[in-house]
């Protein structure tokens, strides 16, 4: 079996130790339940437009994959970046005639070395929540982010759902084997409003394209016990549940829909 996993951080399980991250628990979870061996590539991205260039370059050769499990918007909606790149509509023209020759899909299939990802980007370990003079801040922060949203004018979200719709157009002819991560939750409450946010928006574009989700959000809480001492990455327990979670909807839930397409095709 052959799995693609694209994402950012938490694809190579930041702040975990080696073979704690979500992608290993899962990847030695199927290979123990269904016998077969399992073939993984990563592809560590940490924005959205960078997971398109990747799909836009894979082209067809996605269909050899078993299953692929792709993470978007941790960056995008992030809270605690700054007001600038919260307000404005950052757009970026990518450019729909990419080659997707042998070449091209080589030099973007190169998998990310895990490990190397872990060594680079290593957390302080002392580093905590930060501890504000004035701690209302934050709730200041999300009810004017809130106030923008309600007028339309939130930059960030209108980003996020452009690069999604173009995410899933291009993974249409291969949604019965696709697992989208919806946003996970954040402990920080500008980054929980711009993820629920987020999530909203990836309901309706999903509805809309008939394409099946996860709900990251119905399965780690906003809870300390899920998260790292910076209260944005998950740690160990949290990537322990997120990978159980996935298993599970890949059982009962893209087998079920890769079982009905067949039937369609015969």
């Amino acid at each position: 079996m052959r799995i693609l996993v694209i994402g950012g951080h938490q694809v190579f399980g930041y702040g975990v130790a080696a073979s704690k991250g979500f992608v290993d628990v899962l990847t030695e979870s199927v290979s123990t339940l269904d016998h077969e061996q399992v073939t993984v590539d990563t592809l560590v991205h940490f924005s959205m437009e960078k997971t398109i260039e990747a799909l836009m370059g894979l082209g067809n050769y996605i269909s050899n994959y078993q299953l692929i499990i792709i993470q978007s918007g941790l960056d995008e909606l992030d809270g605690e970046r700054p007001w600038t790149h919260l307000f404005s509509d950052s757009f970026h023209s990518f450019n729909h005639q990419v080659e997707t020759d042998e070449v091209y899909r080589k030099a973007i299939i190169v998998p990310s070395n895990l490990a190397l990802m872990r060594e680079l980007y290593r957390p302080n370990p002392t580093l905590k929540q930060p501890s504000l003079s004035f701690p209302c801040l934050p709730y200041i922060k999300r009810m004017l982010l809130n106030k923008m949203a309600s007028t339309g004018k939130l930059g960030v979200i209108k980003h996020f759902e452009r690069q999604l719709k173009v995410m899933i157009n291009l993974l249409q002819n291969f949604k019965e084997k696709v697992i989208l991560l919806g946003p996970q939750p954040s402990l920080n409450p500008c980054t929980q409003l711009l993820r629920n946010l987020g999530e909203d928006i990836l309901k309706d574009v999903c509805k809309a394209q008939d394409f099946n989700w996860f709900k990251t959000m119905e399965v780690i809480e906003p809870h300390p016990y899920f998260f790292l001492h910076d209260g944005k990455h998950l740690n160990a327990l949290g990537h322990r549940v997120l990978a159980s979670q996935i298993l599970r909807h890949y059982r009962f839930e893209v087998r079920k829909h890769q079982y009905y397409f067949q039937l369609c095709d015969n």
